[in-house]
Formats: C-alpha cells, sequence, structure tokens
C-alpha cells in the first residue's frame, strides 16, 4: 500500500472518497462474479454443451439434472447437519 503525503484536510476528504468509490465498485464486482459463478454452475448450464444430441438431452436438461442436483444437495445438508 502506497503512503501518502496531505497537505490540507480536503486531500484526506478527495483520498477518502475515491477509496469508498473502489470500494463500492470492487463489492459490485464481486456481486456481479458471484451470478455469473452461480448461473455458470447451474445443473442446466453445465449440461449446454450437449444441446446438440437432440430431444433425450433436452429432457436430461429440464428435468433429470435438476432432480439429481436437488438429491445431491439435499444429502449434502443432512450430512452437515448430523454432524
Amino acid at each position: 500500500m502506497k503512503t501518502h503525503s496531505y497537505t490540507s484536510f480536503d486531500d484526506i476528504n478527495k483520498h477518502l472518497k475515491i477509496l469508498k468509490l473502489q470500494r463500492e465498485i470492487d463489492v459490485e464486482n464481486m456481486k456481479l462474479n458471484y451470478k455469473k459463478s452461480k448461473d455458470y454452475l447451474c445443473p442446466t448450464n453445465l449440461l449446454g454443451g450437449f444441446s446438440s444430441m437432440g430431444g433425450f438431452t433436452s429432457l436430461l436438461q429440464n428435468i433429470v439434472a435438476p432432480l439429481v442436483a436437488n438429491i445431491l444437495i439435499t444429502k449434502l445438508l443432512k450430512k452437515k447437519s448430523l454432524s
């Protein structure tokens, strides 16, 4: 981290304002990255590369994958609650 020498309180306030804005930008970037990661890891998106195979893959994406994901999540949550 860089040290600053200030000549007035206005300089300090200006720098604090810049740091606050940078922090807000970083928070918004984290939110966006979280949403993108969450969307990317969705079961239907994970199987998206196989959509060219036809109707069976569509059925798999829309019905089977979310059911399997739900079952796995339920089992993980039960394990955590037992420990």
